[in-house]
């Protein structure tokens, strides 16, 4: 077990509180931004918030969101490039990177943008949907799910 990270219910709780603490007061992202990116990764992670989390039905995705394919080859160069490990920190500063750093043509010319604008202004609604159109990506998106999810994170900030 890594340290820091607790076992069974505990975990789950630390690793949801880690992540949102990380992305509302490190990030500082408005509370809707918070919220929807709360609620994609609760679907993408399966509820477990752990940036270890494999895909389900052993598919290719692993962490926090699930990347796969030529975004979890852009991410392990990330890693490389600057002498970091994997890790929940690296997974969410790299998402972030791709929207306001200098990887933002990983996730195609225009899409950082367009993210940056809806995370300026939108309600977690129409920023849970773009993030989950835009940056996901997902084959089997459980757009419901996701929103469901987002609100219940709203609620509770």
């Amino acid at each position: 077990m890594s340290p820091g990270l607790l076992a069974g219910d505990a975990m789950y709780q630390g690793n949801k509180g880690m992540v949102n603490n990380y992305l509302s007061n490190d990030r500082k992202y408005r509370p809707e931004v918070t919220a929807a990116l709360m609620g994609n990764i609760d679907v993408e992670t399966g509820g477990s918030f752990d940036y270890l989390q494999k895909q389900d039905g052993g598919g290719p995705g692993q962490g926090l969101f699930q990347l796969e394919g030529s975004k979890k080859e852009d991410y392990n160069n990330y890693l490389n490039d600057n002498g970091f490990e994997d890790s929940p920190r690296a997974q969410l500063d790299y998402m972030h990177e791709t929207i306001y750093g200098d990887l933002q043509d990983e996730i195609g010319y225009g899409n950082a943008a367009k993210l940056r604008k809806i995370f300026e202004t939108g309600t977690v609604e129409e920023i849970t949907k773009a993030f989950e159109e835009i940056w996901e990506r997902p084959g089997i998106p459980h757009s419901d799910r996701r929103l469901a999810s987002a609100k219940s994170f709203i609620n509770e900030g």
